[in-house]
């Protein structure tokens, strides 16, 4: 899969977020055999926002496995905002229905405007900004490697071609896209989803220039 001796370190919360997991069979640095980091203890301990370990952010795997992190090639993929939110809505997993239930909101059979506006103030790793996860604590972006999703295929072989790995992207557990994700918005959810991941519309407009 990689040449002897390279570690590939791969944010899996960028990709598994935007409704893509497909990178299930490559090795995370070190982080993947530690259960015990998963524990709810754990996690409020740390002060990290999901017990999932493909949603954890940069610096909260800093925590555990910076030195694995530091000779490590890393990556992550950036989707576009706008049908990264629409892709929440139309494959809403059961732990955001859950954790907003929790919350006293019901996310069970929304328009996507009122999704919208329901989830405006949730905390939940599938609706937190995509660049949160891949800054430091100086907010500066700390992952060098960015993918984008929309022709993700063609940039993960660009960056193995650029640092000399052999390796294919698997694809597994597609999500449904009923319609095109620009049909769910009006003009107004269009714009609030805009300034709410404002920071990822410029991120995501500085990788397609």
């Amino acid at each position: 899969m990689k040449p002897s001796g390279q570690k590939i370190s791969i944010l899996g919360w960028s990709i598994k977020c935007s409704g893509l997991s497909t990178l299930g069979r490559y090795r995370f640095a070190a982080f993947s055999q530690l259960k015990e980091q998963r524990s709810s203890a754990s996690k409020k301990a740390r002060g990290w926002c999901s017990a999932f370990l493909q949603h954890l952010t940069w610096q909260e795997l800093q925590q555990c496995w910076a030195a694995e992190l530091a000779d490590a090639v890393s990556l992550a993929a950036v989707r576009n905002p706008w049908a990264r939110f629409a892709s929440v809505f139309t494959n809403t997993d059961t732990h955001l229905k859950l954790m907003a239930k929790h919350q006293g909101v019901e996310l069970e059979g929304l328009s996507f405007s009122a999704f919208v506006e329901a989830t405006e103030d949730l905390e939940h790793a599938h609706l937190r900004a995509q660049r949160d996860y891949l800054v430091d604590e100086a907010d500066v972006l700390i992952v060098p490697n960015l993918l984008r999703a929309e022709v993700l295929g063609q940039d993960f072989d660009n960056f193995c071609v650029q640092h000399g790995i052999k390796a294919e992207l698997p694809w597994a557990n597609r999500s449904c896209e009923l319609i095109p994700y620009e049909q769910h918005y009006c003009p107004s959810s269009w714009q609030r989803i805009g300034e709410r991941y404002s920071a990822d519309v410029a991120l995501w407009e500085e990788l397609n220039k």
